[in-house]
Protein backbone atom coordinates (compact mmCIF):
# COMPACT_ATOMS: atom_id res chain seq x y z
CA UNK A 1 0.00 0.00 0.00
CA UNK A 2 2.90 2.38 0.72
CA UNK A 3 4.18 1.97 -2.84
CA UNK A 4 0.76 2.89 -4.18
CA UNK A 5 0.60 6.00 -1.99
CA UNK A 6 4.03 7.03 -3.30
CA UNK A 7 2.56 6.84 -6.80
CA UNK A 8 -0.42 8.94 -5.74
CA UNK A 9 -2.89 6.06 -5.66
CA UNK A 10 -5.34 5.70 -2.82
CA UNK A 11 -6.81 2.19 -2.62
CA UNK A 12 -10.55 2.00 -1.79
CA UNK A 13 -9.67 -0.22 1.19
CA UNK A 14 -6.43 -1.16 2.90
CA UNK A 15 -6.93 -4.93 2.60
CA UNK A 16 -5.15 -7.00 -0.06
CA UNK A 17 -8.20 -6.93 -2.34
CA UNK A 18 -8.48 -3.13 -2.30
CA UNK A 19 -4.75 -2.62 -2.80
CA UNK A 20 -4.58 -5.16 -5.64
CA UNK A 21 -7.63 -3.63 -7.35
CA UNK A 22 -6.08 -0.16 -7.17
CA UNK A 23 -2.73 -1.49 -8.44
CA UNK A 24 -4.39 -3.23 -11.40
CA UNK A 25 -6.34 -0.12 -12.34
CA UNK A 26 -3.17 1.98 -12.10
CA UNK A 27 -1.24 -0.45 -14.33
CA UNK A 28 -4.01 -0.57 -16.93
CA UNK A 29 -4.37 3.23 -17.04
CA UNK A 30 -0.59 3.72 -17.19
CA UNK A 31 -0.22 1.26 -20.07
CA UNK A 32 -3.11 2.91 -21.93
CA UNK A 33 -1.55 6.36 -21.44
CA UNK A 34 1.84 5.12 -22.65
CA UNK A 35 0.20 3.46 -25.66
CA UNK A 36 -1.58 6.69 -26.59
CA UNK A 37 1.67 8.65 -26.09
CA UNK A 38 3.27 6.28 -28.62
CA UNK A 39 0.43 6.80 -31.10
CA UNK A 40 0.78 10.58 -30.72
CA UNK A 41 4.55 10.31 -31.24
CA UNK A 42 3.94 8.47 -34.52
CA UNK A 43 1.41 11.15 -35.53
CA UNK A 44 4.04 13.86 -34.86
CA UNK A 45 6.69 11.96 -36.80
CA UNK A 46 4.26 11.59 -39.69
CA UNK A 47 3.53 15.32 -39.68
CA UNK A 48 -0.04 14.85 -38.48
CA UNK A 49 -1.91 16.72 -35.77
CA UNK A 50 -1.79 14.95 -32.43
CA UNK A 51 -5.04 13.32 -31.42
CA UNK A 52 -6.64 13.84 -28.03
CA UNK A 53 -7.34 10.88 -25.73
CA UNK A 54 -11.03 11.20 -26.60
CA UNK A 55 -10.30 11.07 -30.34
CA UNK A 56 -8.02 8.05 -29.94
CA UNK A 57 -10.66 6.27 -27.86
CA UNK A 58 -13.39 7.04 -30.42
CA UNK A 59 -11.18 5.69 -33.24
CA UNK A 60 -10.69 2.45 -31.35
CA UNK A 61 -7.11 2.97 -30.21
CA UNK A 62 -7.47 0.98 -27.01
CA UNK A 63 -4.78 -1.23 -25.55
CA UNK A 64 -6.10 -4.38 -23.97
CA UNK A 65 -4.16 -4.75 -20.71
CA UNK A 66 -4.95 -7.59 -18.36
CA UNK A 67 -3.67 -7.91 -14.82
CA UNK A 68 -4.32 -11.50 -13.87
CA UNK A 69 -4.15 -13.53 -10.69
CA UNK A 70 -3.48 -16.97 -12.10
CA UNK A 71 -2.81 -18.69 -8.76
CA UNK A 72 -6.00 -17.36 -7.24
CA UNK A 73 -7.84 -18.33 -10.42
CA UNK A 74 -6.60 -21.92 -10.13
CA UNK A 75 -7.44 -22.01 -6.43
CA UNK A 76 -10.95 -20.69 -7.06
CA UNK A 77 -11.58 -23.09 -9.95
CA UNK A 78 -10.34 -26.03 -7.91
CA UNK A 79 -12.40 -25.09 -4.88
CA UNK A 80 -15.53 -24.52 -6.97
CA UNK A 81 -15.02 -27.88 -8.67
CA UNK A 82 -15.01 -29.49 -5.22
CA UNK A 83 -11.49 -30.87 -5.44
CA UNK A 84 -10.18 -32.48 -2.27
CA UNK A 85 -7.61 -30.93 0.03
CA UNK A 86 -5.07 -33.40 -1.41
CA UNK A 87 -4.92 -31.15 -4.45
CA UNK A 88 -1.57 -29.72 -5.49
CA UNK A 89 -2.94 -26.22 -4.95
CA UNK A 90 -4.57 -26.38 -1.53
CA UNK A 91 -4.27 -22.80 -0.34
CA UNK A 92 -7.28 -20.54 -0.24
CA UNK A 93 -7.31 -17.63 -2.70
CA UNK A 94 -5.23 -14.79 -1.30
CA UNK A 95 -6.75 -11.76 -2.96
CA UNK A 96 -9.64 -12.39 -5.35
CA UNK A 97 -13.08 -13.69 -4.40
CA UNK A 98 -14.30 -14.95 -7.78
CA UNK A 99 -12.68 -16.26 -10.97
CA UNK A 100 -13.88 -13.15 -12.83
CA UNK A 101 -11.98 -10.85 -10.46
CA UNK A 102 -8.71 -12.63 -11.29
CA UNK A 103 -8.87 -11.30 -14.85
CA UNK A 104 -8.17 -14.74 -16.35
CA UNK A 105 -11.66 -15.25 -17.88
CA UNK A 106 -11.54 -11.76 -19.42
CA UNK A 107 -8.12 -12.49 -20.94
CA UNK A 108 -9.28 -15.86 -22.25
CA UNK A 109 -12.41 -14.32 -23.79
CA UNK A 110 -10.39 -11.52 -25.38
CA UNK A 111 -7.94 -14.02 -26.90
CA UNK A 112 -10.80 -16.08 -28.34
CA UNK A 113 -12.41 -12.91 -29.74
CA UNK A 114 -9.10 -11.79 -31.28
CA UNK A 115 -8.65 -15.19 -32.91
CA UNK A 116 -12.08 -14.92 -34.48
CA UNK A 117 -11.21 -11.47 -35.80
CA UNK A 118 -7.88 -12.76 -37.10
CA UNK A 119 -9.74 -15.45 -39.00
CA UNK A 120 -11.80 -12.66 -40.52
CA UNK A 121 -15.09 -14.05 -39.27
CA UNK A 122 -15.01 -16.45 -42.19
CA UNK A 123 -18.78 -16.25 -42.17
CA UNK A 124 -21.64 -16.33 -39.74
CA UNK A 125 -21.74 -20.13 -39.88
CA UNK A 126 -18.13 -20.34 -38.62
CA UNK A 127 -18.89 -17.98 -35.76
CA UNK A 128 -22.00 -19.99 -34.85
CA UNK A 129 -20.00 -23.22 -34.97
CA UNK A 130 -17.34 -21.71 -32.70
CA UNK A 131 -19.95 -20.55 -30.22
CA UNK A 132 -21.60 -23.99 -30.29
CA UNK A 133 -18.25 -25.58 -29.46
CA UNK A 134 -17.71 -23.00 -26.75
CA UNK A 135 -21.13 -23.73 -25.25
CA UNK A 136 -20.29 -27.45 -25.28
CA UNK A 137 -17.01 -26.70 -23.51
CA UNK A 138 -18.90 -24.73 -20.87
CA UNK A 139 -21.27 -27.67 -20.34
CA UNK A 140 -18.41 -30.17 -20.05
CA UNK A 141 -16.50 -28.06 -17.52
CA UNK A 142 -19.46 -27.68 -15.17
CA UNK A 143 -18.68 -29.29 -11.81
CA UNK A 144 -20.72 -32.11 -10.32
CA UNK A 145 -22.96 -29.79 -8.31
CA UNK A 146 -24.38 -28.45 -11.58
CA UNK A 147 -23.18 -24.87 -11.10
CA UNK A 148 -21.61 -23.81 -14.39
CA UNK A 149 -18.00 -22.80 -13.81
CA UNK A 150 -16.91 -22.15 -17.36
CA UNK A 151 -13.36 -21.81 -18.52
CA UNK A 152 -14.65 -19.23 -21.02
CA UNK A 153 -17.68 -17.03 -20.74
CA UNK A 154 -19.66 -17.94 -23.84
CA UNK A 155 -22.07 -15.04 -23.37
CA UNK A 156 -19.22 -12.52 -23.13
CA UNK A 157 -17.56 -13.85 -26.30
CA UNK A 158 -20.91 -13.97 -28.11
CA UNK A 159 -21.48 -10.33 -27.12
CA UNK A 160 -18.03 -9.31 -28.40
CA UNK A 161 -18.60 -11.12 -31.69
CA UNK A 162 -21.99 -9.47 -32.17
CA UNK A 163 -20.58 -6.00 -31.35
CA UNK A 164 -17.77 -6.41 -33.84
CA UNK A 165 -20.00 -7.73 -36.62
Amino acid sequence: AQDLHRLGITPPTSDSHGVASARNLFVQKTLQRQFWDGVRQMERQGGRRESTNKELKERGFRLAAFCVGSLDFLRLIQSSAGEAEASTCVEAPRIWHSPEETGVPALRNWLAWRRLRQLGYAGESVVRAFLTILDATVAVTAPADGQPEALCDADAIRSMVQEAS
